[in-house]
């Protein structure tokens, strides 16, 4: 029961503190993203970046699967 217990704890951790950053971040904007990673961490949350191209449905599966375990998402809406 206690291996459980600690599984339990790592779930809880994920889902209450883990933020995924999603997008294409080109290097004008890379200051951007390191100002919300540092506002992220002064709030005691843990970013996880994903930069990439959404070309791979693996990728995208993969993605959508952390997306459901993740406390919030931050994702830019202009190209």
């Amino acid at each position: 029961m206690l291996q459980y217990k600690k599984i339990q704890d790592v779930i809880d951790t994920i889902t209450s503190k883990v933020v995924l950053i999603l997008g294409r971040f080109i290097p004008d904007r890379i200051v951007v993203l390191d100002a919300i990673r540092d506002h992220l961490r002064s709030r005691n949350y843990l970013s996880v970046l994903f930069d990439f191209e959404p070309t791979s449905r693996d990728l995208t599966e993969t993605v959508s699967t952390l997306v459901h375990i993740a406390r919030f998402v931050i994702a830019p809406l202009c190209p």
